[in-house]
């Protein structure tokens, strides 16, 4: 049977719908049109260009170089001729050389001469090129200040993989804790902590420590809370107020405090501006009392009062919360039980300490006792006052002097710094507040400065200058302070020279610009200054054809705004006679050379104008238009 081909095209063929064939056809025209796969394609080539080519950037040190660096290095060298010439030298000989021959020679087993001629350190897990002393920088700049600063073990772990010298381990961490200018961006492993000193008082008043301590606030507006404390007898006084403004601690110090217990022989404070300040300054200096201060950001200076704060809040935590949104009521309460209570470093009584007797309590009429001591009149009162007073004194000096030297050996132990020279580079913590969460601030403050001078003999104070510019000087504890004698010397920056913005098309200096709402841009009013001599022109553009101004002596008479053109071509004359509009002047404008006026009398001013001979030119004018007012010419009757 013969083949019938359009029954079999038919049975293997499939009829699309116009609109699919259709659509296939735009898409293929489409990209014709818009070939967007091939130029990703070439996007992409072109990228993968760029990063070749940078790659290819990065030049490799010659092998040849290498080789006479290594000849070169003078502890290289000396194993490179032995090598080459293939026998050891003897134990006695190698005992001669330095340490850092020495420790190559320790390695002789493990040093190989390769066949270019390059020396390297091969053992079971790695071959190491041993490095000479020229490329020391380049390795330490390339794996670790290009790899992210990490610390001595990691860095330690880069290089020991792919180079090896004669103590290495100590040069890297040498250079990393020491030379590297990271260290000003990195916290020490160990903070720095210089040995104690303790203040020390032998009689009550002799030194009062005060500082302001802040809560929330309370009913009335109270919100801080100035404290005072006698350093000797521990006596504690606590005043709230609304504000720690330099009056009110003033105020409370010398109209309240020392009018009950005297005026004190020295005020310690911190440099708070509320006791730094000219009238607190002033009242001490009348009252003869002495004032001193902690150092900057160093609240252990004052470790008293700020020992006495703590104790304080813990007191006032233990209110309900009804007495808490009224604590100013119960302050004098706690502060009265807080000096009855015996004290474990005087092991007094702040009270017994001030006043010489122990203070009645509620619980002692409570249960009637009451004390037994009788006398018979104010001497027998005194003597035995004093006799008292005199054993209670020794005592608390002896016991505050074996706690303070019992605190100074356990804080001792933990000193992690050395007393500073005059002249040594030192390092400022960085404390000065810059808003945010400060987490990617530096530690270390960036400039570098040198210690002036020590403070005091047994001071871990000191005072610190900056050393490449003329910042003022700081006197700084040790704790905020770190020796950098191994930071390199930055250059010294000059000085930037400020210079006055000078803005564009500024008018000349007799011309001044005209404020008034109704006159538009480039409208200038003359301003006559009679301290200009006899004859001047003034010619700002003389290039250009600008106006010639010509001065006479006589008094001007008030001149209306001249209008000129945004392009300063020329001025127009107004309000001039006509017959001073035909005057001409015989004037010289070149080189900034003074006009000469003719010898004919002159009015008071005129305004000459110079117009270039050809005006090719065509710049845009301002045509000036009465007002228009919007209404009728006659009532009824529209124009």
């Amino acid at each position: 049977m013969p083949l019938d081909v359009e029954t079999l095209m038919r049975n293997c063929s499939e009829e699309l719908p116009p609109d699919t064939i259709a659509a296939a056809i735009q898409a293929i025209e489409a990209q014709k049109q818009y070939p967007a796969t091939w130029t990703l394609s070439a996007a992409a080539m072109s990228v993968t260009a760029q990063c070749e080519s940078a790659e290819v950037s990065i030049q490799a040190i010659p092998t040849k170089e290498l080789s006479e660096a290594q000849t070169s290095d003078p502890v290289i060298s000396l194993l490179l001729q032995w090598k080459r010439s293939g026998s050891k030298p003897p134990t006695k000989e190698v005992r001669a050389f330095g340490p850092k021959p020495k420790c190559l020679f320790r390695e002789w087993e493990k040093l190989v001469l390769g066949s270019d001629g390059i020396l390297y350190r091969v053992t079971s897990v790695r071959k190491q090129l041993v490095l000479p002393e020229k490329y020391k920088g380049i390795v330490l700049e390339e794996l670790h200040n290009k790899m992210g600063h990490q610390g001595v073990d990691r860095t330690v772990s880069l290089v020991r993989d792919r180079f090896f010298w004669p103590y290495m381990q100590s040069d890297i961490e040498h250079y990393v804790t020491k030379v590297c200018s990271c260290i000003k961006q990195k916290k020490p492993c160990r903070d720095t902590r210089a040995p104690l000193t303790n203040i020390v008082t032998t009689q009550p008043f002799e030194l009062v420590c005060i500082d302001f301590l802040h809560l929330d606030k309370c009913q009335g507006g109270y919100e801080y809370i100035l404290v005072i404390v006698d350093h000797f007898t521990r006596f504690a006084q606590a005043y709230a107020t609304t504000s720690k403004s330099g009056k009110t601690a003033a105020n409370i110090i010398f109209n309240d405090y020392a009018l009950k217990f005297g005026f004190p022989c020295r005020i310690h404070h911190d440099q708070g501006g509320e006791f730094e300040n000219q009238l607190f300054r002033q009242l001490t200096k009348l009252s003869g009392i002495t004032g001193s201060r902690t150092t900057p950001y160093h609240p252990m200076g004052n470790g008293q009062v700020e020992r006495m704060n703590r104790t304080l809040l813990q007191m006032l935590k233990t209110l309900t919360e009804k007495q808490k949104t009224s604590w100013k009521e119960s302050i004098n309460k706690l502060m009265y039980a807080y000096n009855c209570t015996r004290c474990e470093v005087t092991g007094y009584s702040p009270f017994y300490l001030l006043f010489g007797r122990t203070p009645r309590l509620p619980v002692d009429m409570l249960f009637g006792l009451y004390s037994d001591s009788c006398f018979s009149d104010h001497r027998d009162y005194a003597d035995k006052w004093k006799k008292g007073m005199d054993e209670a004194y020794v005592i608390a000096n002896e016991h505050a002097r074996k706690s303070a030297e019992k605190s100074k050996k356990y804080y001792d132990t933990k000193v992690t710094s050395s007393a500073l020279q005059p002249g040594e580079r030192v390092l400022i913590k960085n404390l000065t507040p810059r808003g945010g969460s400060g987490k990617l601030r530096d530690y270390w403050e960036d400039a570098i400065h040198t210690v002036v001078r020590q403070m005091g003999p047994d001071l871990p104070v000191y005072e610190v200058k900056p050393e490449r510019s003329k910042g003022r000087s700081r006197v700084l504890h040790r704790n905020l302070l770190m020796s950098c004698d191994y930071l390199p010397f930055e250059p010294e920056k000059d000085s930037p020279t400020v210079h006055k913005k000078q803005t564009k098309d500024q008018p000349v200096q007799e011309f001044q610009e005209c404020d008034d709402e109704d006159s538009g841009d480039g409208y200038y009013l003359y301003k006559a200054l009679p301290q200009l001599p006899v004859t001047q022109s003034l010619d700002p553009t003389a290039e250009t054809g600008s106006p010639v101004v010509e001065h006479q002596p006589s008094a001007p008479e008030p001149a209306a705004p001249s209008p000129e053109l945004p392009g300063g071509d020329h001025l127009d004359v107004i309000d001039s006679p006509p017959e001073m509009e035909t005057r001409e002047a015989t004037t010289s404008v070149a080189d900034g050379q003074p006009l000469s006026s003719t010898s004919s009398p002159s009015p008071p001013l005129t305004v000459l104008v110079e117009t270039p001979a050809v005006d090719t030119t065509s710049r845009p004018h301002r045509e000036r238009h009465p007002p228009r007012r919007m209404t009728y010419d006659q009532l009824g009757i529209p124009s």
